[in-house]
């Protein structure tokens, strides 16, 4: 997720402030935001700012509006816009549910009747836009409605456009040679069109007629009008201003575009509802406001600033669990933003509060985690007071090692101002712990019970000499799966090489693993083993890890033996590589019993992090496929369980109230009742939460167990195809049971593994022997473990 970058050097005159309105002026034609204006100060940063917090006040709040019942508790898959209108009211426009007006600026609504309910009602919609007026337009499809090719057996859509006029009147929009993806209106009502290719089109409704504006780079995403310009960005992080005016394309707007790139990537969309990036016109014409998770900003365009108003991390627009739908600018510099889920929130700016809260909770982790972001999201939701502040050692967007990081840290935290909590993944929890820098929370484990109340086995597991120095947030369960006989055999790490050396002698060609890399084959062994390379002290376990290499290298040698050259290695696109874009796919255990029932491989191990998608996969292949099963995997670690989230607290920070509220926070049932894609709950309510299928109901008609549906092909023409089913009560109770049984973590140190994979694919290759490389992994290891 891009955040803040270091973006600053790429701008001449870039104004960052952390939740407040400021001006700015310079060449580039900016003007003062209008407002409350603070006193300008030589230090313009976050850290000038805590420094003297009484010179820094004023801060945008925000409150969840309650929307209508008929839109906020619609299923499934609402997808609402909303609209400033010409007299100041604002309207909400949803497929299903029709128009809602609010002349309250949100407060309440009222329903303002839905003239496409015929036709949506048989349309898909995909898409919305509301004009000034009130008029509406919508995209959508009809599927089959050409029905399916003789020869290739795919359907054609049948995609339509309707405009409905301020009084409900319906035109049909015969486009038949252009494939729209959205449409939005300008300030005078005017209806545009985005196309693929990044065709844009202004269209008259009345007349049937349309127009091609411009091309621009990328299929525009989302876009917002002033009185002057079209200000959008397309699914290729372009930035495109045009002048609706004079009908012409403008220059790029350098600072704009740098922005867009550094901080959203280079590309944008791709999802079937939300935008990563949206904007509204402000208070002039050449102003434009622009939200993504980082906050919400404001711009001149062809200025040379950009200026945050709400920081992100302070607010819903740094929450991973939602997506931005919509956003328009209110009176007195309000804002309205719209998200999915059916949330509405308003932003009203404070001038009375600290632009930073005076309490704090810093919360550190290596790498940016999905887990901990949402949690600070919602805790800070729920205390504006409160400014949590979360560091992430490598944001991958500059040239700071893990090893920089690290060190960067341990200053921090010898020094007494690390931070109060802090995500151990990555980190060298063992001399943490033996140097006293990590608190023992066992009374803070003790205190929670009831709804908080975690798996028992659980917290015995990370128990060390007596003490609890940390805690999994949730958990991922090593499995295996194949044939019923393969995995009966597999009892451990040696077992599982025999078992493999076996099924290659009866099958002497293709993949067993479906594994292309000697890294990759030694990372997904990994995730039963690496706890056992090293002592509670942290010291390398030489005997342990050469007993791993001699049968990693077996395993590899069996799979390599049955497959061609062109089979393995790196390919093209990077797949094979231990780069985080791709290691988080290897090892998925459902996708490799996908890959059993096509026969592109043998046996599958991997981890499992959730029922949706995942273990409901194990289950309906295991009811619908006789020669399939599934079980616990154990490698050097019996019973094992992984986690990317376990979290201690500081030894400096028990007294403070805020962070262990904040941890207790982490496991309790607000934010574990959410299914997150890093693991399972830990705490036993929310895990009961898991036996219900969310998609029950959805479908009218269809089997309340029906979970979803799994389709993919190969290019040599195997294909694959699956009706989920939501596991039974006695499915459920077999996960509750391997829970419940778990009693150590089977992964180790990060640090130590990176060394192995490096070090030990010699080995699989052949290059060096297991005992050879054990002592080149110690000597590599030397360094890091005295630190």
């Amino acid at each position: 997720m891009n955040k803040l970058k270091k973006w600053a050097a790429l701008l001449c005159s870039v104004i960052i402030t952390a939740s407040f309105l400021t001006g700015c002026g310079g060449g580039g034609g900016e003007e003062n935001a209008p407002g409350p204006q603070p006193e300008k100060e030589e230090k313009n940063t976050a850290a000038a700012q805590e420094e003297d917090t009484e010179k820094s006040m004023g801060r945008y709040l925000e409150k969840e509006m309650t929307l209508p019942e008929e839109i906020s508790e619609m299923v499934p898959y609402p997808i609402p816009y909303i609209r400033k209108l010409e007299n100041g009211d604002l309207m909400l426009t949803e497929k299903t549910a029709g128009n809602y007006i609010s002349s309250d600026d949100g407060e309440t609504w009222k329903s303002a009747g839905n003239p496409w309910k015929e036709v949506g009602d048989k349309l898909y919609v995909t898409d919305m836009a509301v004009s000034p007026a009130g008029a509406v337009a919508m995209i959508g499809m009809l599927s089959g409605g050409a029905g399916a090719s003789e020869t290739g057996g795919t359907t054609e859509l049948d995609w339509q456009y309707y405009y409905y006029d301020a009084e409900g009147n319906e035109i049909k929009l015969e486009l038949p040679d252009i494939s729209l993806r959205s449409f939005a209106f300008d300030n005078q009502n005017r209806l545009y069109g985005f196309a693929g290719g990044g065709k844009v089109y202004r269209i008259d409704p009345e007349a049937g007629t349309k127009k091609e504006l411009f091309t621009a780079d990328g299929t525009g995403d989302f876009a917002c009008f002033t009185d002057k310009y079209v200000v959008g960005v397309t699914t290729r992080s372009a930035a495109v201003v045009y002048d609706i005016e004079q009908d012409i394309m403008l220059d790029t707007d350098e600072v704009l575009q740098s922005f867009i790139e550094e901080n959203l990537g280079l590309s944008i969309g791709g999802t079937d509802v939300g935008h990563s990036v949206v904007l509204t016109a402000g208070e002039k014409e050449d102003i434009i406001y622009f939200a993504f998770d980082g906050g919400l900003y404001r711009h001149v365009v062809g200025g040379t600033a950009i200026e945050q108003i709400i920081d992100g991390t302070t607010s819903s627009f740094g929450d991973p669990s939602v997506m931005l739908m919509d956003m328009v600018m209110l009176p007195d510099n309000e804002f309205a933003v719209l998200y999915t889920g059916m949330k509405l929130y308003r932003y009203t700016y404070d001038p009375n509060v600290p632009t930073v809260p005076d309490e704090q909770i810093k919360i550190y982790s290596l790498l940016e985690n999905t887990t901990i972001r949402q949690a600070v999201s919602m805790f800070q939701k729920a205390h504006q007071d409160v400014y949590i502040r979360y560091e992430i050692g490598m944001s991958g967007d500059d040239s700071v090692t893990r090893e920089d990081a690290i060190r960067n840290l341990n200053t921090k935290l010898m020094s007494g101002e690390g931070p109060d909590v802090l995500l151990l993944d990555g980190l060298p929890q063992a001399s943490y712990e033996e140097k006293g820098i990590l608190a023992d929370l066992s009374g803070i484990a003790e205190g929670m019970t009831g709804e908080a109340a975690l798996f028992p086995n659980i917290v015995e597991a990370c128990r060390k000499d007596g003490k609890l120095y940390a805690l999994p947030i949730n958990i991922q369960l090593p499995l295996i799966a194949g044939r019923p006989e393969d995995v009966e055999r597999v009892k451990d790490l040696d077992s599982l090489a025999a078992t493999l050396e076996e099924i290659r002698e009866k099958n002497p060609e293709g993949s067993l693993l479906y594994v292309r890399t000697p890294e990759q084959l030694l990372y997904i062994l990994s995730l039963s083993s690496s706890a056992a390379w090293t002592d509670e002290k942290g010291n390398i376990d030489e005997k342990a890890l050469e007993e791993f290499l001699t049968a990693a290298k077996r395993i590899w040698q069996a799979e390599v033996s049955g497959v061609t050259e062109e089979d393995l290695g790196v390919s093209e696109s990077g797949y094979g590589t231990l780069n985080d874009e791709y290691k988080q796919y290897y090892g998925n255990i459902s996708g490799g019993a996908e890959l059993v029932i096509m026969d592109m491989q043998k046996f599958a191990m991997g981890r499992v992090r959730g029922v949706d998608w995942e273990y409901d996969m194990l289950t309906t292949l295991d009811e619908q496929e006789e020669d399939f099963d599934f079980d616990v995997w154990n490698g050097q670690v019996d019973n094992g369980f992984i986690t990317n989230t376990l979290v201690g607290i500081s030894a400096n920070s028990t007294d403070n109230e805020l962070a262990v509220e904040f941890y207790r926070y982490l496991f309790g049932k607000e934010l574990q009742d959410i299914d997150m894609l890093d693991g399972m709950t830990v705490n036993m309510v929310s895990f009961e939460g898991l036996k219900k299928n969310p998609r029950e109901g959805l479908v009218e008609g269809a089997d309340e167990r029906a979970a979803g549906s799994i389709g993919s092909g190969t290019p040599d023409g195997k294909s694959f195809s699956i009706e989920l089913l939501w596991p039974t009560e006695e499915e459920f109770e077999r996960l509750k049971e391997i829970v419940s049984s778990v009693s150590g973590i089977s992964t180790g140190d990060t640090v130590i593994e990176d060394t192995v994979f490096e070090v030990g694919a010699r080995v699989l290759e052949g290059g060096t022997t297991p005992q050879e490389a054990v002592q080149e992994i110690v000597k590599k290891s030397a360094i890091y473990l005295a630190e």
